[in-house]
């Protein structure tokens, strides 16, 4: 069985869609869930924490939360997080993390199609230059970001 993540066609929910209706761009990823049992936000937890990630992922998240602190948004102290990133709504099937900010607005879904598939799937509308600046650089490490830290999200669910 199929135990690494892989390039999926993506199909936003609705959920994700009301939240930024004018996206740009879109990805998803996808593998088994292997009968785990976890809720999609045990799998955001462990997708998005970066606990286990590998140390160049680790690395390239922590440059991105530096260079980003000077342009986000404030305010996020009292909100429900998820590794950097504001929980936007959770259930047992879906987790939506994301946040709106001057450069950019991005929203990811994870959701859990029973106990069979887990999709984290990515929508992403830049807002001005400078998010079209960032973007260019950063949607090219997005798939190898994403990809392994499903991939080890995956490990540590199953144990």
């Amino acid at each position: 069985m199929e135990t690494r993540a892989r390039k999926a066609k993506p199909q936003p929910s609705d959920n994700l869609v009301k939240l930024c209706r004018e996206f740009t761009w879109e990805d998803c990823w996808e593998l088994p869930a292997n009968d785990s049992g976890a809720s999609s936000r045990a799998w955001a937890e462990a997708i998005y924490s970066g606990k286990g990630s590998p140390w160049i992922v680790a690395r390239l998240m922590d440059a991105r939360n530096f260079l980003m602190a000077r342009y986000e948004k404030r305010g996020e102290e009292d909100q429900d997080m998820i590794g950097s990133f504001p929980v936007i709504r959770t259930n047992a099937e879906e987790t939506i993390l994301g946040k709106s900010d001057r450069h950019l607005e991005f929203f990811t879904s994870i959701t859990v199609d029973g106990k069979q598939t887990v999709r984290c799937t990515t929508i992403m509308k830049t807002n001005n230059m400078f998010g079209r600046f960032y973007w260019f650089f950063a949607r090219k490490a997005h798939p190898f970001i994403i990809k392994a830290a499903i991939n080890c999200a995956a490990k540590a669910i199953s144990g």
